[in-house]
């Protein structure tokens, strides 16, 4: 009668084990599952990063551009200012050689 009450419980303990057994295999691949959808979201974010670094160089290339391009205006308006202050004073010697004429 021991033996069967050992045999009753050594097949409680199999049956135990292999419902553990298949509750491991389960998790596991739902780790699994949960692993590949992380690795696929990781590597979208990755291309979404790649992307916004793009925009940001060509963002940076053209703020540099646009720089080269003001400081060009600026050069432009100096040298008009320049002209315009030159104009100005030939304009004074002239108006005083004509009050000396007078």
């Amino acid at each position: 009668r021991a033996v069967a009450q050992m045999k009753k419980q050594l097949l409680e303990v199999a049956d135990e084990k292999a419902k553990l057994e298949t509750q491991a295999g389960e998790a596991v691949l739902k780790l699994e599952e949960a692993n590949a959808k992380l690795q696929e979201s990781l590597g979208q974010r990755e291309e979404e990063l790649a992307a916004m670094k793009q925009e940001l160089h060509a963002a940076m290339e053209s703020v540099g551009q646009r720089e080269a391009e003001l400081a060009a205006a600026k050069q432009e308006v100096h040298a008009a200012q320049e002209r315009v202050g030159q104009s100005e004073a030939e304009l004074a010697a002239a108006r005083q050689e004509k009050d000396a004429m007078q």
